[in-house]
């Protein structure tokens, strides 16, 4: 299964021409300050997993042979977590076509969508566990569902994530 990932073509460059220019100088600020890691959501996420004794990698290849990153990964368990903004993924709740470079900017997020799904089933064929979470999502049932997973992958863990969230409990 060695070298599968090679076989994906990325669609990076969707289309041959670069991307087009920003129309203002409020969008090109918008667009240089997005963060791709440690967004606010990302960051709440891992303080409250960390907080109930859950140990992960961030921003890092879950397979090693692959440059596909995901945004936590819990390699004892075999669990690749990743957290989508809804403009860069497509959020189906959410997600509207900017009105300025309208068919460019589809097209681009459609090939982000087709990279997410061909990454998450890479890793599930691998035998990875993929998590996929909005940034809306409240961070507290995203850590439940990962801890479920957890537990679920990893039953020696639940003993050990049951008492440190009990400590916490007890010491708030």
């Amino acid at each position: 299964m060695r070298g599968k990932c090679a076989k994906i073509r990325f669609d990076v460059s969707v289309n041959p021409e670069r991307a087009p220019r920003p129309s203002d100088a409020a969008t090109e600020l918008r667009m240089r300050t997005q963060r791709q890691r440690d967004t606010q959501c990302e960051l709440e996420i891992r303080r409250k997993l960390h907080r109930t004794g859950v140990r992960y990698r961030i921003d890092c290849p879950p397979l090693t042979d692959c440059r596909r990153r995901a945004d936590i990964v819990i390699r004892p368990a075999r669990i690749a977590i990743f957290i989508d903004g809804c403009f860069w993924h497509k959020c189906p709740l959410h997600w509207k076509a900017p009105h300025r470079n309208s068919a460019w900017w589809t097209e681009k997020i459609d090939s982000n969508a087709r990279r997410d799904q061909e990454t998450s089933d890479l890793l599930k064929q691998r035998g990875w566990l993929v998590i996929r979470v909005w940034e809306h999502e409240p961070a507290d049932a995203v850590v439940r569902r990962i801890i479920k997973a957890i537990c679920s992958r990893r039953p020696g863990w639940k003993n050990s994530v049951a008492a440190s969230s009990t400590q916490q409990a007890g010491a708030e």
